[in-house]
């Protein structure tokens, strides 16, 4: 048995009620100077599969209606 958590809300989601969204990620280059970091350079920016449910899902496509960005 698969159990699925939303990667925002940290829920369980039943099989039937989560989605798979692609989101953009930012991937950075740390500085290091002695073995410690100093600083970081954004690197690229790669598409990363979030899990979400229903409820989150919703929320993110409101959020992204209010900035007048659709799909």
């Amino acid at each position: 048995m698969i159990i699925h958590k939303c990667d925002i809300c940290k829920k369980e989601i039943p099989e039937e009620n989560y989605s798979i969204t692609r989101m953009p990620i930012n991937k950075y280059a740390f500085i290091m100077r002695n073995g410690k970091k100093i600083g970081q350079l954004k690197d690229s920016i790669e598409l990363s599969n979030f899990e979400t449910c229903s409820e989150c899902a919703m929320h993110i496509a409101n959020f992204l209606d209010s900035l007048g960005i659709s799909s």
